[in-house]
């Protein structure tokens, strides 16, 4: 069937339009979690899971998979925990959990007048990852929302945050190129980062001898049960960038305690980070916790040779 393999997160989907949309997916092969808080139509009375379980059982009576969820997706935990229940009834840690979106790219080769019909995807994104984690608390490291792009001449590059097989909630930094405007590279993970350490919030760069420089923020420093001491890190590639073994890192700054960042959706230095050049030198900009309430973050400048 169409959407065999498939699991299908429909908010709202208890009663109205939202229980047709899962009914149908259902009936076309996926598995489907039936989220709805059970309120009247207008948003009033108090919740229930009556209408959630009810969609639940007329799928399950004719032959699909499904789960009631009662979770509110205005609230960000609570939505990162629909994304759990989903995992955790259909399938295990390890899984793929499906694929979520691509990444993916239209071309133009005159200027940007026309752009190709078809999109190249540069790589799938999974559906298990959604951010990094304080390392000591567990709370949710706001971060993995943004996919970072450089060029040099023909030449493009991309990086990005998400989670790979066989740890499926631990970020990591992935890269991919297309060179002289041809096929994307298969990703690989740039991150120098231990094992289940996430690293997170990446940005690219080409300097003027073509050296690649990426840059990061990961958790490796950390000493368990006291700050969350989070550094910053640059790695760069001069040649054969696709083999992890020919990028060398240093450090660019930290350890700052990533708990004194303010919370907005999670524990929040920003996601203003970038990363230039001046000849050779690159130059980050990015923001380091610093002592909350009362200054919680400042930005930061620095030029590495």
């Amino acid at each position: 069937m169409l959407l065999d393999g498939k699991v299908a997160i429909i908010t709202g989907s208890g009663r109205g339009i939202g229980r047709e949309h899962a009914l149908l997916m259902a009936q076309h092969g996926a598995k489907v979690v039936v989220n709805d808080l059970g309120a009247h139509f207008d948003g009033t009375g108090q919740p229930t899971a009556t209408p959630a379980q009810d969609v639940v059982a007329e799928i399950k009576k004719k032959g699909g998979e499904a789960v009631a969820n009662g979770d509110s997706v205005a609230d960000f935990k609570a939505a990162k925990r629909i994304v759990e229940c989903a995992l955790d009834t259909f399938g295990n840690t390890d899984s793929k959990g499906g694929r979520c979106a691509s990444i993916a790219v239209l071309s133009s080769t005159d200027g940007g007048d026309t752009w190709s019909h078809k999109a190249d995807i540069i790589s799938p994104l999974t559906c298990t990852y959604v951010g990094a984690h304080d390392p000591d608390t567990g709370a949710l490291i706001r971060s993995g929302g943004l996919i970072d792009f450089t060029v040099d001449g023909m030449n493009a590059y991309a990086v990005w945050e998400d989670a790979v097989d066989g740890a499926p909630r631990t970020g990591r930094v992935l890269y991919s190129q297309s060179i002289n405007g041809g096929a994307w590279s298969s990703p690989i993970v740039l991150s120098k980062t231990p094992p289940g350490v996430d690293a997170f919030i990446p940005t690219i760069a080409v300097n003027a001898s073509h050296t690649i420089g990426v840059t990061y923020y990961d958790f490796r420093n950390n000493t368990p049960g006291g700050s969350a001491d989070t550094d910053y890190w640059l790695t760069r590639c001069s040649s054969a960038c696709t083999n992890v073994a020919n990028w060398s890192e240093v450090h660019v700054a930290g350890p700052f305690d990533m708990h004194q960042a303010p919370v907005a959706r999670g524990e929040f230095v920003g996601d203003y980070e970038g990363l230039t050049t001046s000849g050779n030198a690159f130059q980050p900009f990015f923001m380091q916790a610093v002592t909350a309430p009362s200054n919680p973050t400042d930005a930061y400048f620095t030029s590495i040779p």
